[in-house]
């Protein structure tokens, strides 16, 4: 990654005072506001004094311009009393955040530093940052949230894959997490599933999180996936997904141990997301594909898409099979879909063909949790290079059909101008056609699974009205 950054850090400069005022003024008042009356003059002196007095903590956040290079942000680090290093601040300039700079800047120091510690207000939206880079929460004071990093510890001598959640315990818990466990017990709302893995949460006193996730898989079929979402976890830190804190792999079985994030709000899995997190969502989204935009990395994998007639027979036989009396649909929208369905091939292929960035490529409702506003998504089984509109798509349909068939064409513009990259609306429709027309494999899905799935029937058909919608919308050739 060193080679193709296009930032640096160097040593800050007497002469570089202003700038790092000026970056902090234009980076902290939308945080400062949430607590207090924004005072330009105030914020600027006390950023001058910390520089001045403490200039050879302090490092630069460069990039390049066409007259050379600007400063953008700044880090300043210190030790504490046990010689630990302290995050006092990072600061990246808003032209610049959302490239992962943020994230890259922590992970540099957590590659030469056993401990990290630092003070995030607890306003601040960069929290869930934090946790996903493995940061704790230790304690509150007043406004601030105290939080610390060690580098991961290996599991202790005799820890393994479980053969079941009834066999996890607090000495379990100690073992994987290496650290000092004296409870653990498992709590609803989480339940197993469908038999090929268990997911169950549990709440833990001693050391380190107080409550998380875990995700046990003992068949070929998960562990390949959990691989997967493991990889990327570790590799890309800016995502918006949950922390890892442990993972155990022997051979065919896997287990992790994941942020709890049960106590966020839903992704509104039966009626559908509001306007402003349909905004969050698709900001997340654009954020993602944006730092990965037509690129060919060594990771993650190219998704092969299905081809257009086996795709279309599949879908077409999931029609008619499915119980149209349960999963009900107006008229407009079944012809929509019927017209779709003629031409799959064709928007197959048009999706094929469309720009690639990094996908989750199972993005719908039940897979979308709400930190406040901003959107958190879970299980990154699936992560490939894909076409960009499979994202898309799956954002789409995970907000509410009212709000898709009078604010969608808005929708669709904030997307665009958060991904900031040549791909005109035209060219966005055509995209998501083919993303519509590959989401209809779901028909085989509600034809022949959903009667026996452990979705509720509510679940479901929210997801097949609102996949309807966004057929409706952009299902339709021209």
């Amino acid at each position: 990654m060193n080679d193709t950054r296009r930032w640096r850090l160097r040593p800050a400069l007497p002469s570089d005072v202003d700038g790092i005022v000026a970056v902090h003024l234009a980076a902290f008042r939308d945080l400062v506001e949430l607590r207090f009356d924004w005072d330009p003059e105030f914020q600027a002196h006390g950023t001058r004094t910390d520089v001045r007095q403490h200039l050879e903590q302090w490092q630069v956040l460069e990039v390049p311009d066409p007259h050379g290079t600007r400063t953008m942000g700044s880090l300043w680090c210190s030790r504490d009393d046990e010689g630990v290093c302290f995050v006092n601040r990072i600061t990246v300039h808003p032209e610049v955040q959302g490239q992962g700079i943020g994230g890259q800047i922590l992970a540099d120091l957590q590659a030469r530093e056993p401990v990290l510690r630092l003070s995030v207000w607890d306003v601040n939206r960069a929290r869930p940052l934090y946790r996903r880079l493995g940061f704790v929460e230790t304690h509150q004071e007043g406004y601030r949230v105290k939080m610390t990093w060690s580098r991961e510890r290996p599991p202790r001598r005799g820890a393994t894959v479980p053969e079941s959640l009834d066999a996890v315990d607090a000495e379990w818990f100690a073992a994987v997490l290496g650290v000092p466990v004296t409870s653990a017990r498992r709590v609803p709302p989480l339940a197993g599933f469908a038999g090929t893995s268990k997911v169950a949460r549990f709440l833990l006193q001693g050391e380190g999180p107080t409550s998380v996730v875990l995700k046990l898989g003992h068949m070929p079929r998960v562990h390949s996936m959990y691989e997967r979402e493991i990889a990327t976890y570790r590799r890309l830190h800016q995502l918006p997904a949950p922390g890892l804190h442990a993972v155990l792999d022997e051979g065919q079985r896997v287990v992790m141990v994941l942020e709890d994030l049960t106590d966020r709000a839903p992704g509104h899995a039966i009626e559908g997301a509001d306007e402003a997190r349909g905004r969050s969502l698709l900001t997340e989204v654009a954020a993602w594909q944006r730092a990965t935009w037509e690129r060919d990395p060594e990771w993650p994998p190219r998704k092969v898409l299905p081809d257009g007639n086996s795709h279309q027979a599949r879908a077409r036989g999931g029609w008619e099979r499915m119980d149209h009396d349960r999963f009900a649909t107006d008229p407009e929208t079944e012809r929509a879909i019927l017209a779709l369905l003629d031409d799959l091939p064709a928007a197959m292929e048009a999706l094929a063909g469309g720009p690639h960035a990094l996908s989750h490529c199972d993005l719908h409702a039940e897979n979308v949790v709400f930190d406040g506003e901003r959107a958190i998504v879970l299980d990154w089984q699936n992560t490939t290079m894909a076409p960009a509109a499979i994202d898309l798509g799956g954002a789409l349909v995970c907000v509410h059909p009212d709000v898709l068939a009078t604010r969608g064409d808005s929708l669709l513009v904030h997307y665009l101008e958060a991904l900031g990259q040549p791909w005109s609306p035209p060219e966005v429709g055509a995209q998501l056609r083919g993303a519509v027309a590959y989401q209809l494999g779901a028909l085989a899905w509600l034809a022949d699974e959903a009667p026996t799935t452990h979705r509720s029937p509510a679940v479901i058909q929210g997801h097949w009205i609102r996949l309807g919608s966004l057929a409706r919308k952009f299902g339709r050739a021209g």
